[in-house]
């Protein structure tokens, strides 16, 4: 089981890393073929199509949690009911979605226009991006399926050669003058194929042997997502609010021109987080599966031990960001961004260490189907932070929404990190003792040396900001291995790396 879960979890911070990567070099070009305002329209249309796939009023995390648990059970009949409801669910959420953007693509693609740009292309972009989420919606219940089975490392490596070839062919054509249409026609393309690959493969006996019947489709099985997915989808919203809100407040109050200012600092910041998100995703079978057999203590073992190592990789990043990240986005992206974009960047920075530094919590609460008070803070959180927002973008500027961010992590995050240990029995002191002290010293160190290099020289290039991250992150990996790891985990690794010699 330890070994899956390392599998499926190495596997998902390798493709996030790899994103990462391709993201970093796509995205100058992308800001340089599309210009601001563009490119700022490509943010708030993807955070409205956010937005839509909410949808589905949370039947992601339901399938995947159902699926572990009736594979846990060997119930092969549960199994196929919940293959053809919840894709034919799905689907049907897909057309609709589809059509609306269609039909706003032909009624009224004016209100995206730029001053005296062609409207057509607008039509075409909402056209393209309805039918990518008419793919995307029956799309995400085989990719629960495969998650559910924990064959992550599967969905992965389809999503690295599938990221690769498309972006390749995305970065030939945004270097020779085509824009928004040829970005938003890649992409869906790019989604759409991987989606239907996924789908594809259940159909094989080696993946389950899964096909759309509509005898098994249930509305006993709908109702039971529904019942479970109603309330991971009051979360999953006010998440979504969370994290759109700020380039979305900023766009319709400063212009679609000044989202880049707000969403390229953030974006840096995020690249981290979401590495942090993604290597929870294996957990929530994982849960599922030890809560349906009714093991606690390796529940909480695994929370603890699994949050530090998490936390021992984005903690790092986040120091690497605050302190290299000013001459990180210069040179990638311009001056004028960071220039414009500091403040922001460091009032995000310190909103996300407060909400990263329980990455485990949202896994685990939906595994055991508890997770009705982190649903109602959640939503309070969303309240807040957007009525923070319209409040402080008029007096401060996009600097405001960030502060708005900010501020409502402070207020909520430690009230979820109490209610998280409760459900742990264990105490907040507790928590803190095994996960966040180990980290202190290490990334203190690697921070001071941070701060070090930038008094004593200038940092500028790629290969001078690698380098420095580099020399620091191995400064870090040293302390980390001598102060954060037990005696028990030491051992455990030597003898993974001496099987590993042996083979």
């Amino acid at each position: 089981m330890l070994r899956t879960l390392v599998k499926n979890s190495t596997s998902n911070v390798s493709v996030n890393i790899i994103k990462m990567v391709i993201s970093f070099i796509m995205a100058p070009v992308v800001v340089k073929a599309l210009g601001n305002y563009d490119y700022g329209l490509w943010e708030l249309v993807f955070s409205f199509t956010g937005y839509m796939s909410l949808m589905d009023i949370g039947m992601r995390p339901a399938v995947t949690r159902y699926v572990a648990r009736y594979n846990a059970k060997n119930d092969r009949a549960s199994l196929e009911k919940l293959f053809s409801t919840a894709f034919t669910f799905n689907a049907t959420i897909g057309v609709i979605a589809c059509s609306s953007l269609v039909t706003w693509a032909l009624l009224n693609p004016e209100v995206l226009a730029a001053q005296d740009a062609d409207p057509k292309r607008y039509m075409f972009f909402l056209a393209i991006v309805g039918v990518q989420v008419l793919f995307q919606f029956p799309g995400y219940v085989a990719e629960c399926f495969h998650e559910g089975y924990q064959r992550h490392y599967l969905k992965n490596n389809i999503t690295i050669v599938n990221t690769i070839i498309g972006s390749s062919i995305l970065y030939y054509l945004l270097t020779h003058d085509y824009g928004l249409v040829t970005l938003a026609l890649g992409s869906a393309i790019s989604i759409c194929l991987k989606y239907i690959i996924f789908t594809l493969l259940l159909i094989f006996p080696r993946f389950g042997a899964f096909r759309v019947n509509l005898k098994d489709v249930s509305l006993s099985m709908v109702k039971i997502l529904l019942t479970f997915g109603s309330k991971t989808f009051i979360q999953s919203l006010a998440s979504v609010i969370a994290v759109t809100v700020g380039s979305v407040t900023v766009g319709i109050f400063l212009g679609p021109a000044m989202v880049p200012f707000f969403s390229i600092p953030a974006r840096l910041i995020t690249y981290v987080t979401d590495m942090s998100m993604t290597a929870t995703n294996a957990f929530l079978p994982m849960f599922s599966h030890l809560h349906s057999k009714e093991e606690y203590e390796n529940i909480t073992k695994m929370y603890l031990v699994s949050t530090k190592y998490i936390l021992g990789i984005t903690f790092p990043l986040l120091v690497g960001v605050s302190l290299l990240g000013k001459a990180f986005i210069a040179r990638w992206i311009g001056e004028e961004y960071i220039i414009n974009g500091t403040t922001v960047m460091y009032l995000l920075l310190a909103g996300h260490v407060l909400m990263i530094m329980n990455p485990l919590h949202q896994r685990y609460l939906t595994a055991i189907n508890s997770i009705n008070v982190l649903a109602k803070m959640r939503v309070y959180a969303a309240v807040t932070i957007l009525a923070l927002a319209f409040i402080l973008v008029h007096p401060l500027g996009k600097e405001g929404v960030a502060l708005a961010f900010l501020l409502t992590a402070i207020l909520f995050e430690p009230y979820i990190l109490l209610y998280t240990c409760r459900q742990l029995n264990i105490t907040v002191v507790h928590f803190l003792q095994s996960v966040i002290y180990p980290l202190i010293i290490p990334c203190s160190a690697m921070g001071l040396l941070l701060l070090l290099a930038n008094m004593t020289y200038t940092i500028e290039s790629y290969v001078e900001i690698l380098t420095t991250a580099t020399l620091c992150s191995l400064v870090y990996i040293v302390f980390f291995y001598f102060i954060s790891i037990s005696r028990e985990e030491k051992d455990l690794l030597l003898v993974k790396i001496k099987q590993r010699v042996a083979r």
